[in-house]
C-alpha cells in the first residue's frame, strides 16, 4: 500500500507539474528559473527572481530588496508571465527588467527608490500590460525600447529622477488613466509610431509632455497637463499624423514648439483651459497626492521596522 502511494504521487506530479516555490529563504536569496514552466513564486523575500527561456510563471507577493542586485526581476526570452502585488525598492538597477519576452503583466506592484528604472522593456518584447502599480523615486518610471504593443494605464508614476514614461523606439503603445507627477518630464517619446496618450493627470512635472524626432501617428486626447514648471506640452519636432483635442492646461505655459516640418495635422484643437475643469482637475491633484502621501509613509514606516 505504501509503495502504491508512493507510485500514485509521483504519477501526480508528473501529469500536474504546476510548482508553487514557497521554500524557505533568507535575504542573501538569488532565484534563478531557466527552462521551466508553470511555476508560482509567491510570498518570498529575495534579492532578485531571474527568469529565462521560460512559460507560464507567477511572481506574487514577493518583497525584492538588494542593493547589490542589478535586477529585482529580471525577465530573458520567457512568456506568459504574470508579476502582481511584489514590492520591489533599493534595487541597484532597473526594479523589473523585461527583454525579448512576450505576454507580459506587471499589476499591483510597489517599485520604488530603485538605482535604475522602476520597468524596462527592451529588445522585441511585445504584448505587455502594466496597470496599477505604484512607481516612484526611479531613475525611468517605465522605459520602452524597441518594443511595442504596451498598454500602460491606471499607475501612479512620482518623483522620478528623468521621465515618468520614455518610449524610444517603441510602437503601438497606449499610455492611459495615469498619474503622472514630480519628473523631469512626465512623458518624452522619440522615433515612436502608433502612440496613444489619453486621460492621463500630468502635473508638477518640469515639462508635461516632450515630443522628439522621428514619431508617426500620434493621438494626445483628454489630459489634464498642470503645474508644470516650463512647458505642458515642449513640441521638438511635429509629428508626423498629430491628433491633438481637448487636452486641458492648467498654470502652465501651454506649448513650445521649435518647428512644423513634414507634419500632417489632422484636427489639431488648440489647448484650451476650462474654469470647472481646472478646478475638477485641481481637486483630483490634491486627493492624488494625499493618497500618495499616505502610501509612501507607510511604505517608510514597514521598511524602517524590517
Amino acid at each position: 500500500m505504501k509503495y502504491l502511494t508512493l507510485l500514485l504521487l509521483i504519477l501526480f506530479i508528473i501529469l500536474f507539474p504546476l510548482a508553487q516555490v514557497s521554500f524557505s529563504t533568507t535575504n542573501n536569496s538569488y532565484l534563478v528559473i531557466n527552462h521551466k514552466s508553470n511555476i508560482v513564486i509567491k510570498g518570498m523575500r529575495l534579492q532578485n527572481i531571474t527568469i529565462i527561456n521560460s512559460h507560464n510563471i507567477i511572481i506574487e507577493g514577493n518583497i525584492i530588496n538588494s542593493s547589490s542586485s542589478l535586477f529585482g526581476i529580471s525577465i530573458y526570452n520567457s512568456s506568459n508571465i504574470v508579476i502582481e502585488g511584489n514590492t520591489i525598492y533599493n534595487i541597484h538597477f532597473d526594479g523589473i527588467n523585461i527583454q525579448s519576452s512576450k505576454n507580459i503583466v506587471i499589476i499591483g506592484n510597489n517599485i520604488s527608490f530603485n538605482d535604475g528604472d522602476g520597468i524596462t522593456l527592451w529588445d522585441n518584447t511585445f504584448n505587455v500590460t502594466i496597470s496599477n502599480n505604484i512607481i516612484s523615486g526611479n531613475g525611468y518610471g517605465v522605459f520602452i525600447l524597441l518594443s511595442g504593443y504596451v498598454n500602460v494605464f491606471n499607475n501612479f508614476l512620482l518623483n522620478s529622477s528623468y521621465y515618468g514614461i520614455y518610449l524610444y523606439q517603441a510602437y503601438n503603445v497606449r499610455i492611459y488613466n495615469n498619474t503622472i507627477s514630480f519628473n523631469d518630464a512626465g512623458i518624452e517619446i522619440d522615433y515612436a509610431n502608433m502612440v496613444d496618450i489619453l486621460y492621463n493627470t500630468i502635473s508638477y512635472n518640469k515639462v508635461g509632455i516632450y515630443l522628439g524626432d522621428g514619431i508617426y501617428n500620434l493621438s494626445l486626447l483628454y489630459n489634464i497637463i498642470s503645474y508644470s514648471s516650463y512647458f505642458g506640452l515642449l513640441i521638438h519636432y511635429y509629428p508626423t499624423i498629430f491628433i491633438s483635442k481637448d487636452n486641458v492646461f492648467i498654470s502652465s505655459l501651454q506649448f513650445y514648439d521649435y518647428e512644423k516640418v513634414n507634419t500632417t495635422v489632422i484636427k489639431v484643437v488648440s489647448p484650451t483651459i476650462n474654469g470647472n475643469q481646472g478646478v475638477k482637475a485641481l481637486q483630483h491633484i490634491v486627493y492624488y497626492l494625499l493618497v500618495i502621501t499616505i502610501i509612501i509613509t507607510i511604505f517608510i514606516v514597514m521598511k524602517k521596522r524590517r
